[in-house]
This record gives structure tokens, sequence and C-alpha cells, in this order.
């Protein structure tokens, strides 16, 4: 306990490793020796996914509760992790996330709180009604996984924050020391990381570095966007999570007040139709195919 401190008032402690290294400075490094750090990091994803075995739950990793179930992954010692809840949304659930399908209509229905309630976003309210109908109506429909690259039911260890500022590099010529920020790990679906890197994280990466990781998982036998993923799929996801981060954003309302603010409110409204546009429009091609 730190000096002064009788007893802590936020939940406990964390002890921690010491990982060395400083994150890696993308910028500063030349194309050979960014092609060669992309093929370490997707060596370190590829350990993860095949060491630690993919779940049929999906959700953060917590501490165990009381009494261990079904949702919880067993450790060497005989303790459990538990798998549930989406702790980067906020949201909190009874029942275990057991698709990909109920995994976005706890986001999307969180979002669709947020813009009803919070004054931020009240401008854009309009979104509402269409976005509680594709919710009820197209959402559980849709065909988000493809039974090869994105199975089914199955959720793989996710660091959700895969940017130059929490993977750690030394030495030279430089080697990746860790990664760092698990924060919102978790078990969730194969295409969750990749989606994180394209749609909010887009640009962290520099051009060749992220290719050359992508091959590299290829490789190794990991699907990707690029090979392995059905396009169709991969691509209704995409909207999915375009449409998600664009109903009531975090990080609005941020610097901008007055028009400032209005502009992007109407930039992000315009972005969550067209999503919700692709998205239906995707929806009823199927439905008449299989009719």
């Amino acid at each position: 306990m730190p000096p002064g401190v009788e007893k802590p008032e936020h939940g406990g402690w964390i002890l921690m490793s010491y990982v060395p290294g400083s994150p890696m400075p993308t910028a500063d490094l030349s194309d050979a020796i960014l092609t060669d750090l992309a093929k370490q990091l997707g060596d370190i994803i590829v350990r993860l996914r095949r060491n630690i075995p993919p779940q049929k739950r999906c959700g953060n990793i917590r501490l165990p509760p009381r009494k261990l179930g079904e949702q919880c992954v067993p450790g060497v010692d005989g303790t459990a992790l538990t798998i549930r809840d989406i702790i980067q949304e906020g949201i909190e659930v009874n029942d275990p996330i057991t698709t990909a399908n109920e995994y976005y209509r706890l986001r999307l229905t969180d979002k669709l709180r947020q813009l009803e309630t919070s004054n931020i976003y009240a401008p854009n309210r309009s979104l509402v009604e269409p976005l509680r109908a594709f919710i009820s109506e197209q959402l559980p429909h849709l065909e988000l996984t493809d039974g090869d690259g994105i199975p089914s039911g199955e959720f793989v260890l996710t660091h959700y924050d895969l940017s130059p500022r929490n993977v750690l590099v030394s030495g030279r010529p430089p080697r990746i020391t860790g990664l760092v920020d698990f924060e919102f790990a978790g078990f969730f679906p194969p295409v969750d990381e990749f989606l994180n890197d394209v749609v909010n994280n887009g640009g962290e990466w520099p051009r060749e570095f992220y290719e050359a990781y992508l091959a590299r998982l290829h490789e190794k036998g990991v699907a990707t966007p690029v090979r392995g993923f059905d396009p169709d799929v991969w691509n209704r996801n995409c909207w999915l999570e375009t449409l998600v981060g664009s109903i009531a954003p975090w990080y609005l309302p941020g610097g901008w007040k007055g028009e400032e603010l209005q502009a992007k409110l109407r930039e992000v409204e315009a972005n969550a139709r067209e999503m919700l546009k692709r998205l239906i429009r995707d929806h009823d091609k199927y439905r008449e195919r299989a009719i």
C-alpha cells in the first residue's frame, strides 16, 4: 500500500511486470525495419491464437466470480478468468454472448440509448426509428460469419488496440519486447482485431507495415481481410462497426462548439445513414436469393 493509504477505495491494486522498450516510432523507421517488425508482430499474434484456445463466449476478460461457470477460462493454477461484458462500451450483461449478431445487438442498443438520452446527440435523433427497426428486423438475419476464416460461435483472444503506442521495441535493429495495454482484451469475433485496426485506428500503421503484417498472418495460417475472410462477410462487419461508431461517437463534443459541432454531427449522421442503407440493401439482396 502507498504511504498514507489505509485501504484502497477503487477496488484494489494490480501488480504488473515491467516490460523494457519504448512505443514503436514508426515515422523514424525504414521500410525494411518496418517490414521486419511487422513479421515479428504477426508471429506474436499467431502464437496467441494458437496457444490460447478459442472460446464459445464473447466478451472481455474479467476476474473470476464467486461461482465458476461455463463462461470461465480455467487457469493452470486452478483459478479461472470470466468472459463477460463489453468493458470498452460500458456494457454489462447477465447472459453470455454467444453469437456475433448478439454482440452487435448489444452494442447498437447501447448506442441507441445514448442517442436518445444525451443532449449532445439530440440533433441526430431522427436516426432513432431507422436504427430501432434495423436492430429488430435485419440485424438478426445478417450473416456475420463464413464458416472458415470467421467460424460461427468461435471467439478468439483479441488485444483490441494493436497500435504503435502499445507495441514496445528495443535494440538495434529493433525487436518487439512486448505488447501493453490489455485493458480491453477479451474473446471476440476473429474479425474484430482487424476491424479495430481499419475502422477505429485507421491510418496509425504505415501501409508497408500493415501489408507485411497481414501477409505474415496469412503465411502462418491466420485468416485476414486480404486472404481468408469472405469479402461480403468482411464488408458486412465493416459496415456494422462503422455504424456503431457513428451513432453516438465517444469523441464528441471534444473541442468542437457551435457550428463546428453541428457540422460534425451532420457528418456522423450521414455516415450512419449510409451504413444503414448498405446493410439493409445487403440483407434484402440475400433474402431475395434465399427465396
